[in-house]
């Protein structure tokens, strides 16, 4: 393992990093807005008004985080609980996650700056999933669903280049991971109100049920390190937080969110760091008691979701018959799969053919606007679009990333590559219920080992080239 400190930071701001002309500059950006919005408003029209502050915003952003572009870091993070905002096409999910790519790579074709020479363990997995992916093309039968599905694989992936590159220290992103526990609570107390006091299901701002219990979720593990590592009310506050990701979870009736609560917590009750053999075994009895708990609990607060019966009274949310179709699917297409996103354009076919399974799912307004049945299954998804080659090298890369994160719990890293262990665990839990091959924060702990793992920080072509000559050379892990 060869781990060497960074010569600088990975981004380099063009201006000095002072309060001063940060605030000069939200001043000035507040100023443009407002001409901006005075001069539309002479010319009479709404919509001017509205096109006019628009792109006068985006110029004024895309200058800001070309002069300071490690702030991209910090609003990527918080973004991940509002990525449905604004609906439509260009949200600020993509946004976020289509500037990870393009300012780098802007600032590489304009400056010296060049990326950290970051090992082949840590992107050499992911280049394969994106190559395999690129080629599923050649046999995917319709090409918009293809493309549609590798940009959102995409968006997932620009997470991993995010956190790779943009992660300096283990302090800078244990005070990240505090402030967005601290927003996920504000959001679980507002789903909390939507669900119980108005009897809505809610999903917070992150477009679908699914994918606000899955953070919900994931964020538990980053709830147990703050409690260990804080004192005081803050210590207290981030204890609460965790049932306050519980209750959130089931206002969203995610039933993959359950699960994944039910293994994230198993996670964390035996495999804490710290802890002694006998610890681990005393804690394993708590952790069971305490999902078993937690099952109970929510099939009281919602039985018709939650409860055993209401598990399979809709066979899963007809989960079941797409599962069905998915096997008769396999049958032809195991090797290389329908092509990224050809199962679900196909599955309405594969439903009329598979015995026994019901087209109720066809049904549901999602899919029928959509016309799409996705197949409610990370494994299915992974092996019905891509073959057996790309489920090897989908799973494969997190399964690398573990590795990654393992081999940096001894160092000043532990904490950060425990969180990391266990979103990835949370994700492979809720794995065999969930949809989408590009969740963020699983990606983000991919990316999160290329902090740790760099060769040499290369900051000019000369230190490019003494990066690559430099590969033994070590003076201590970043």
């Amino acid at each position: 393992m060869t781990a060497t400190r960074p010569l600088t930071s990975p981004i380099v701001s063009l201006d000095p990093d002072t309060s001063k002309s940060r605030v000069r500059a939200v001043l000035a950006a507040a100023v443009a807005v407002v001409v901006a919005a005075a001069l539309a408003m002479i010319a009479g029209s709404l919509l001017a008004v509205f096109v006019i502050v628009g792109l006068v915003i985006v110029v004024v952003g895309a200058a800001f985080l070309w002069n300071e572009p490690n702030a991209l870091f910090p609003i990527a993070m918080y973004v991940m609980w509002f990525e449905a905002l604004p609906p439509g096409p260009i949200n600020s999910g993509r946004t976020v996650a289509f500037l990870a790519i393009a300012l780098p790579a802007a600032r590489i074709l304009t400056s010296s700056w060049r990326f950290p020479a970051i090992q082949p363990r840590v992107w050499l997995p992911t280049m394969l999933l994106l190559m395999w992916s690129i080629l599923s093309l050649m046999w995917s039968a319709k090409a918009g669903g293809w493309l549609s599905e590798f940009l959102a694989l995409f968006l997932g992936i620009s997470y991993a280049v995010l956190f790779a590159v943009f992660v300096e220290s283990p302090a800078q992103i244990m005070r990240l991971l505090r402030s967005f526990i601290i927003v996920g609570v504000v959001i679980g107390g507002l789903s909390m109100l939507v669900h119980y006091g108005l009897g809505y299901r809610s999903f917070g701002f992150t477009g679908g049920p699914n994918q606000y219990a899955a953070l919900n979720v994931m964020s538990v593990p980053i709830c147990v390190v703050l409690v260990r590592r804080s004192d005081g009310w803050w210590r207290t506050f981030f204890a609460l937080a965790i049932p306050v990701f519980f209750f959130a979870t089931l206002s969203a009736g995610s039933r993959s969110g359950l699960i994944g609560l039910a293994i994230t917590s198993g996670f964390c009750f035996v495999l804490r760091p710290g802890l002694s053999i006998r610890q681990r075994v005393k804690w394993s009895v708590l952790g069971f008691v305490g999902i078993l708990g937690g099952f109970l609990v929510a099939g009281f607060v919602d039985a018709e979701r939650f409860s055993l019966l209401g598990f399979f009274a809709d066979r899963g949310a007809g989960r079941l018959d797409i599962w069905a179709a998915g096997m008769d699917g396999l049958r032809d297409h195991w090797v290389l799969g329908f092509g990224l996103g050809g199962f679900q354009k196909e599955a309405l076919q594969l439903l009329q053919k598979a015995t026994g399974a019901s087209l109720d799912v066809a049904r549901q307004e999602d899919f029928k606007n959509t016309n799409t049945i996705p197949a409610h299954n990370l494994f299915f998804q992974a092996i019905l679009d891509l073959g057996i080659v790309g489920f090897v090298l989908y799973f494969g890369t997190f399964a690398v990333a573990a590795k990654n994160l393992r081999d940096m719990l001894r160092t000043e890293w532990g904490d950060v590559a425990w969180i990391g262990l266990g979103i990835i665990v949370s994700f492979i839990g809720m794995a065999p219920f969930a949809t989408g091959l590009n969740q963020k924060l699983p990606w983000a702990a991919v990316g999160l080992s290329g902090a740790y793992f760099v060769r040499h920080a290369v900051t000019d072509r000369a230190t490019r080239r003494e990066g690559r000559v430099a590969v033994g050379r070590s003076d201590g892990p970043r």
